[in-house]
């Protein structure tokens, strides 16, 4: 996760994190995989859906913070993103 703090703290906007609202109401939030979440990390009083187009989240960090906060969004913001990929095996020589 360090590595997407530092690239949220260098984005003026933050980044999309693939976690995108699955009701019209405030919640709940699920991956755009169908993966189940454990963790979130939303700023106090976020998500609001504000103006009842925030259905996307993105995470965003300033140097102040040890953490990324999530905030939601209109999802047509054209903002960098994040992916997952699973670690790089290395065979020994």
């Amino acid at each position: 996760m360090n590595s997407c703090t530092a690239l949220a703290a260098n984005m003026d906007a933050g980044v999309w994190n693939g976690y995108k609202r699955v009701t019209k109401h405030k919640r709940p939030f699920a991956w755009v995989d169908g993966t189940p979440t454990k963790y979130e990390s939303w700023k106090k009083g976020e998500p609001n859906n504000a103006k009842g187009k925030e259905d996307c989240a993105y995470m965003y960090a300033h140097e102040f913070l040890s953490r990324l906060e999530w905030n939601d969004n209109n999802c047509v913001n054209d903002w960098g993103y994040v992916c997952e990929r699973n670690d790089c095996y290395y065979p020994p020589d």
